[in-house]
């Protein structure tokens, strides 16, 4: 078993895409999705009319956490 995991950590690269990389990346993948598929997986208020669309990293909106802390704060 240890000897797998020297192995693995020996082969490992350290290595970092840049956003553009994985624009692409994710874009050859978003290629072969269909309609339906596109559909599902959109994350967002509105399914926008141009399909794909360029990657972006994802965002958490926090607002009601923010909220509830300021209120908790208040208190």
């Amino acid at each position: 078993m240890i000897e797998a995991l020297d192995t693995l950590d020996s082969t490992r690269i350290d290595y970092l895409p840049s956003p553009n990389e994985i624009d692409e990346a994710c874009a050859l993948i978003r290629e072969t999705w269909t309609q339906n598929e596109r559909r599902r997986r959109f994350v967002g208020p509105d399914l926008p009319d141009e399909l794909p669309i360029p990657w972006q990293p994802p965002t958490i909106d926090t607002s009601s956490f923010r909220l509830a802390m300021a209120r908790s704060a208040g208190e």
